[in-house]
């Protein structure tokens, strides 16, 4: 009874608050002047409407803000995605540039030495504790075969440790196994470069009474029947003379940069222990 009650209270309150509306709406239409009842209605349902209209301007407000807003972040979505693109093109033009340069200088150096030469690419860098070496993808097929010399610009890289048909392993001149035979540029003393770890060699071999400086620049003598002479190896770091040893004990820096290598040559001499070979089996089948 008082559920039924309230529900027709309501519909009376909301039927009265649709006739008012009504009401002042008509007197638009009307062209007399408004009497006491009319001024006292008005008086009346003026704060509801003024405050009705505040709401539906702030909600209209709202509503525009929030469109406004979707459509700021959708072009701010669409700039963040040209920005990225045009960081990676960027990038793209960057390492092009820098490859170009770098390829560059390699042809600039293989114009100098007198021996063929392959181009090659480091495909694989392992510079381990254990072994320092380089895979590069030159292999028997492209003339490559074990020992041969691999240089790039800077100087000295290796030499060619295994061959495969497509690629070659490259043992580094840090490998504790490597061995370059060199001179000091300044006063054509005679020692051997060793591999001691990924960034550093040792000279061995040079008497303590050798004059030694650190700064001295180390050439291939090539007098190792691997390296040609005049090769860039290293430069002296630091040397210590024992009194009580026969040679000083020489620290070198290899001028090569052996984590950054990228594309490297290798040096084919004219003729090839395989020609060799070849030709000792053709004279032994001639003979027969």
């Amino acid at each position: 009874m008082w559920s039924l009650i309230r529900r027709i209270r309501g519909f009376l309150i909301v039927l009265l608050i649709l006739s008012l509306t009504f009401y002042i709406f008509s007197l638009n239409y009307k062209r007399h002047t408004i009497d006491s009842f009319q001024q006292v209605i008005l008086n009346l349902t003026m704060p509801l409407f003024s405050a009705w209209t505040e709401v539906f301007h702030s909600v209209q407000n709202l509503l525009s803000r929030y469109v406004w807003l979707v459509k700021v972040e959708e072009e701010n979505e669409a700039l963040r995605k040209e920005i990225a693109r045009l960081e990676n093109e960027l990038l793209a033009y960057k390492e092009a540039y820098v490859e170009n340069h770098r390829l560059r200088r390699i042809l600039e150096f293989r114009n100098t030495i007198e021996w063929k030469s392959v181009p090659a690419l480091v495909v694989v860098n392992d510079l381990s504790g254990f072994f320092q070496s380089v895979i590069i993808n030159r292999g028997s097929r492209d003339g490559i075969f074990e020992n041969t010399p691999v240089v790039n610009e800077e100087g000295v890289v290796g030499r060619v440790l295994n061959v495969g048909k497509s690629f070659a392993r490259v043992m580094l001149i840090t490998d504790p196994a490597s061995a370059v035979d060199v001179y000091v540029q300044r006063n054509r003393i005679r020692g051997i470069v060793v591999g001691k770890d990924f960034q550093s060699c040792a000279l061995k071999y040079v008497r303590n009474d050798a004059d030694i400086k650190p700064g001295d620049l180390l050439i291939t003598s090539g007098k190792d029947g691997i390296f040609p002479e005049g090769l860039k190896v290293g430069i002296v770091k630091v040397n210590y003379k024992d009194p009580l040893k026969i040679f000083q004990q020489v620290e070198v820096t290899p001028l090569v940069r052996l984590t950054h290598i990228e594309e490297v040559l290798i040096l084919i001499p004219s003729e090839s222990p395989h020609k060799e070979l070849s030709e000792k089996n053709d004279s032994k089948k001639t003979s027969l």
